[in-house]
């Protein structure tokens, strides 16, 4: 009797192990695909990420440059008027 219970406890334990073994396995193949997933998913949220990247420092680069002419077309309109100049009103005799 003892031996047979040993012999069932063996056998459980084989049968544990072939089931354990192929769900593990199961289990790391579909994390490893998962994995893979992820993986090409952020390669592509880089890629993504470097184009608005540059986008950005390129809309930067034409506000600056929009705001230099603005500056140098403020200034250039709004010179200044020389303190000699007198304003007369131009009086006409009739």
């Amino acid at each position: 009797m003892k031996h047979k219970m040993i012999e069932c406890v063996h056998e459980a334990a084989a049968e544990f192990c072939k089931l354990t073994n192929r769900t593990m396995a199961d289990t790391t193949k579909r994390a490893i695909s998962e994995n893979v997933a992820i993986e090409e998913q952020l390669a592509k949220m880089n890629e993504k990420t470097t184009e608005v990247h540059h986008d950005n420092q390129n809309l930067r680069r034409c506000v600056v440059m929009q705001k230099h002419q603005v500056t140098h077309s403020l200034t250039h309109y709004q010179q200044p008027i020389p303190a000699t100049t007198v304003c007369r009103p131009h009086v006409q005799r009739v």
